[in-house]
């Protein structure tokens, strides 16, 4: 693994150093170089592998979670799942790590849940 995918970070205070950005890694979230189109807002169309095509502060879910998605999948804004929920009803701030490493179990998505 490159070393710089094994620098943690959270998507609420990024310690990444440009060019880098705070972007979801298996069970965490770590310090990953963007491609040119990452720059998706929310409910654009997304890849699901590495979260393709979202901006950072965001995240690619399946479609028929994220509420005005007409796409296979959507970008959808991370939240922390201990503070007031900030997501727009239907969608609620729910975990989307299903295993996180310890320190990355708040971090959630606005999405209503299946």
């Amino acid at each position: 693994m490159p070393p710089w995918r094994k620098v943690t970070c959270t998507p609420f205070a990024s310690p990444c150093p440009t060019p880098l950005a705070c972007r979801r890694n298996g069970d965490r979230f770590s310090c990953q170089f963007l491609a040119a189109g990452d720059v998706g807002g929310p409910g654009d169309a997304c890849g699901v592998t590495d979260d393709a095509g979202c901006a950072p502060g965001l995240v690619c879910l399946p479609g028929a979670l994220v509420p005005d998605c007409t796409n296979d999948n959507c970008c959808a804004p991370v939240c922390d799942t201990t503070d007031a929920d900030p997501c727009i009803a239907p969608a609620s701030c729910l975990p989307i790590i299903e295993s996180p490493a310890p320190g990355f179990d708040t971090i959630g998505a606005c999405f209503v849940p299946a």
